[in-house]
């Protein structure tokens, strides 16, 4: 059970950290109690073709200043972050997964990704994605995404797998593992160099990766001019003038190359299209004292050429019309969207009723260390996770 015991650097409790077992919950409860802990993170539904009926998981959580580290175990369960959840739960990290055993095939916006027992995967939370998992475990780090966007000049590394068989991918296994046994024992001085260096490596691999994938030669260039446009987009979305040409001239960069270094992004017009598109939905389902503007008027300040192409756009990126997005509205009730939201999100929904279901959860916690080294069946090396406590 977290003991809270004062505030840290990063506005953070101090606690012994999260646990949390659907084992010691009425069965009728788990689905929901399961949907309720991520909801922030994914939409999640049981994979009816599999025995059982709900969803069913544990979890142990900490924090290392602003990292997230902790360790899930799960059932067969189909997980989408659609558009619409990215900009509700206005979550904007990265998670970086070690597959301890069990596997993911999904689709990272249009590319199809799979994971395998060994294999690292990052996911971009500002980006969509849809996923199946079968029954396994992961160890889980949640990352703030400056470190990893400086390094790779704001190429999103979303869908990036390390596969097992590769040394750099063992060597990173092998730190997440530890990271994850000894963070509830780091203590709050030591958590800034813990942070710095586990950013700084996971930056370094990552970006190789990412430069491996999409750059050329002149990488370095390119990653720093891509990130230096995305922020010009970023400040400018309001203005008219905004676009390829006014792009070009800004930063005095032949048409070519510029599409070379967004042509995974769809290109500019489409880079500014979606930007601005996110800007409306924020607007319209987040308050931040637009929500009673005309949608009108929305598309307007947002320099669209008419009511008719935002309504257009708009549902097409959403799948709703803007009146419905705003009827729909929902948000969820964190604190911020850094990790002290998410955490204080899990101790909330995590943290069991009384003493002894803590005990009985924290139990669950030991039963997940088990699951290390990777082993060939998670049935057979972890199922009993799922299992109702004698």
């Amino acid at each position: 059970m977290p003991t809270n015991s004062g505030e840290d650097a990063f506005g953070l409790q101090s606690t012994d950290g999260v646990t949390f077992s659907t084992a010691y919950l009425p069965p009728e409860d788990r689905d929901e109690a399961c949907r309720l802990l991520i909801s922030p993170f994914f939409d999640a539904r049981h994979v009816k073709s599999e025995k059982g009926g709900s969803l069913e998981g544990a979890l142990t959580s900490t924090h290392v200043g602003r990292l997230l580290v902790g360790e899930t175990a799960f059932n067969s369960q189909r997980h989408e972050r659609s558009r619409k959840l990215i900009l509700s739960s206005s979550l904007d990290q990265y998670v970086i997964q070690l597959f301890i055993s069990g596997s993911l095939d999904g689709d990272f916006e249009g590319v199809p990704v799979a994971v395998r027992p060994g294999d690292i995967l990052a996911m971009d939370l500002s980006r969509a994605v849809n996923t199946q998992v079968s029954p396994g475990a992961t160890v889980s780090l949640v990352i703030p995404r400056e470190a990893i966007d400086k390094s790779t000049g704001g190429r999103s590394i979303h869908g990036t797998v390390l596969k097992a068989e590769y040394a750099i991918t063992r060597l990173l296994a092998g730190f997440l593992t530890s990271l994850s046994d000894v963070a509830a024992e780091i203590d709050g001085e030591e958590a800034p160099g813990v942070e710095s260096g586990a950013l700084n490596l996971l930056a370094e691999i990552l970006a190789k990766k990412s430069e491996s994938t999409w750059f050329n030669e002149d990488s370095a260039l390119s990653r720093v001019l891509r990130s230096q446009v995305l922020s010009y987009i970023n400040a400018n979305l309001t203005s008219p003038s905004l676009g390829l040409d006014a792009i070009i001239t800004r930063f005095r960069v032949s048409r070519a190359h510029l599409y070379r270094i967004f042509a995974a992004d769809g290109g500019i017009a489409t880079v500014i299209r979606n930007k601005r598109l996110d800007a409306a939905y924020r607007a319209l389902t987040l308050g931040n004292g637009r929500g009673e503007l005309s949608i009108t008027r929305l598309a307007h300040d947002l320099a669209f050429s008419g009511s008719n192409h935002f309504l257009r756009a708009f549902r097409a990126r959403f799948g709703v019309t803007p009146s419905e997005a705003r009827e729909l509205a929902f948000s969820f009730e964190l604190a911020d969207q850094s990790v002290t939201g998410l955490y204080t999100h899990l101790l909330n929904y995590a943290n069991p009723a009384s003493e002894h279901l803590a005990q009985q959860t924290a139990a669950a916690s030991v039963r997940l260390k088990k699951l290390k080294p990777f082993p060939d069946d998670f049935q057979s090396a972890g199922g009993s996770i799922f299992a109702t406590p004698d």
